[in-house]
Order: C-alpha cells, then sequence, then structure tokens
C-alpha cells in the first residue's frame, strides 16, 4: 500500500442466506446447496465455504465462488451416528 494511502477500515458484509440456521438435513439427502450474499465498500474479490462438524474445532475449506450469486454445493458425510455442523462464510 503507498503511503498516504488510508486503510480500509469496512469490513465486507457476508449472510449466509441458504441453509437457514438451525436447519435440519440427513445425509440421505445428498447435497446441500450453500449461498451467500456479501457487499464491501472496496468490492468482493471471492468468497470462501467453510463447513465444521460441531465437536471439532477447525472450519476446513470446501469450496471458493468469485462471482455473484456467491454459492456451492456441500455432500453431507455419511455417518451412523447423526451429527450437527456450523456453515461459515468469508
Amino acid at each position: 500500500m503507498p503511503k498516504g494511502t488510508p486503510r480500509d477500515k469496512t469490513p465486507p458484509v457476508v449472510n449466509i442466506t441458504y441453509p437457514a440456521a438451525s436447519s435440519t438435513f440427513v445425509s440421505a439427502q445428498g447435497s446441500i446447496p450453500l449461498q451467500v450474499t456479501a457487499s464491501d465498500n472496496k468490492g468482493i474479490g471471492r468468497i470462501e465455504f467453510y463447513i465444521r462438524e460441531i465437536n471439532q474445532t477447525a472450519y476446513t475449506l470446501i469450496a471458493s465462488d468469485t462471482s455473484n450469486p456467491y454459492s456451492t454445493s456441500w455432500v453431507v458425510p455419511t455417518v451412523t451416528v447423526p451429527s450437527t455442523y456450523a456453515i461459515k462464510a468469508k
């Protein structure tokens, strides 16, 4: 960044629009669409989609998208015990 250039202090706004918070799916449903809206005063270069099993601490990057509308599909893992996942986009 050139000297004297003000830093961008406005963070981007990213909202997961699908699935809704607390949605329930079963692994037999296969692929779940993930959709995000995003805005930033300097523009959006890409959105990254992350998944975390609730009993884990780390998120795993599953996809990224560079064009609006930002979306991807996530294949729900086949499990023998029901699991809960968190979705994050940034």
